[in-house]
């Protein structure tokens, strides 16, 4: 293969269309065409592209992880300001233990749909039913609801 097939295929295997590539490459677009007819550039194409498409699963890998770990932080500055918000309405009267609950459930709610839409999207990818997460997310609320009640707000703490 020539240099500029070469460099043809890339930039096909990266999705650019027949005319930009040519202008890319310095060819008229029906050479590309006619490169395309050849069970060889075809080949190429596909090895490019094969290439290509590992490189993005290794990058959205990169990414995932990333995600996962921003939200792991997330979650753990929620959980500190949850401590802090229970500690606070034990010690706050009337408005401002109504403003420390609020300020929490809005922390968490937000958090929350991060993690629900990143969930749901990965479940997607890894063919889980959004009703399955759905469920989970029920578990681990009612566990949550459970530790919750087994507190008692309405008594401050001595």
């Amino acid at each position: 293969m020539k240099p500029r097939q070469l460099e043809a295929a890339k930039l096909l295997a990266h999705g650019l269309s027949v005319d930009t590539v040519a202008q890319t490459i310095g060819v008229d677009r029906s050479n590309v065409h006619r490169w395309l007819q050849d069970k060889e550039f075809q080949a190429l194409v596909a090895s490019e592209t094969a290439k290509r498409m590992e490189q993005l699963e290794t990058e959205l890998q990169k990414l995932n992880f990333r995600a996962l770990s921003s939200l792991s932080q997330s979650l753990d500055r929620l959980e500190q300001l949850a401590r802090l918000a229970h500690e606070q309405i034990h010690r706050s009267q009337g408005d401002d233990a109504i403003k420390w609950v609020l300020a929490a459930a809005k922390v968490e709610q937000v958090i929350s749909n991060i993690a629900l839409k990143r969930f749901a999207d990965w479940g997607k990818h890894k063919g889980f039913e959004i009703s399955d997460l759905g469920n989970l997310v029920a578990s681990l609320q009612l566990n949550e609801l459970d530790e919750v009640e087994g507190d008692n707000l309405d008594e401050p703490e001595t």
